[in-house]
C-alpha cells in the first residue's frame, strides 16, 4: 500500500513538474533564442511573478531591467533614484535629473514583460 502510494505521489510530482516545464517553454518559445542570457531573464520574470513587482534587475545587473508589459515599473525605479521621463522616441525613453541625461531603450521580450537597458553613459547636454 506505501509503496503504491509512493508511486502515485512521484508521478503527480513527475506530471507537475514536466507541466511547469512546458508551460514555461510554450509562454516564452519566442523569446528563447531572443537574448543572450535568457536564463536570467526567466529567473527575473518568476521573480516579478512571486513579489508581485513590476521591476526587476536581471542577474543583478543595475543596467538591465525586466519590467511588467502595461506597468509604470521603469518610472517607480528612476523615479526612486531622482530621475524624471522627459521624452519618448518609439522605444527609446530619455529621462533627466537636473542637468543630466540618461537613455533607456525597451524592446518586448514577450506578451508580458519588455527588457530595458539603461545607457550606463549619463550626458550633459
Amino acid at each position: 500500500m506505501k509503496l503504491r502510494l509512493l508511486r502515485t505521489a512521484i508521478g503527480v510530482l513527475t506530471l507537475l513538474l514536466c507541466s511547469g516545464a512546458l508551460f514555461l517553454y510554450l509562454y516564452f518559445r519566442a523569446a528563447l533564442s531572443q537574448e543572450r542570457d535568457t536564463s536570467d531573464i526567466l529567473k527575473a520574470a518568476i521573480n516579478l511573478e512571486w513579489t508581485r513587482t513590476d521591476s526587476a534587475l536581471i542577474r543583478f545587473n543595475s543596467n538591465r531591467l525586466l519590467i511588467r508589459a502595461g506597468s509604470s515599473g521603469l518610472h517607480n525605479h528612476l523615479g526612486k533614484q531622482g530621475w524624471v521621463q522627459v521624452d519618448q522616441l518609439g522605444s527609446l525613453r530619455i529621462y533627466r535629473r537636473g542637468s543630466q541625461r540618461l537613455d533607456v531603450d525597451c524592446g518586448m521580450f514577450s506578451g508580458r514583460y519588455l527588457i530595458c537597458d539603461v545607457d550606463p553613459q549619463v550626458r550633459k547636454p
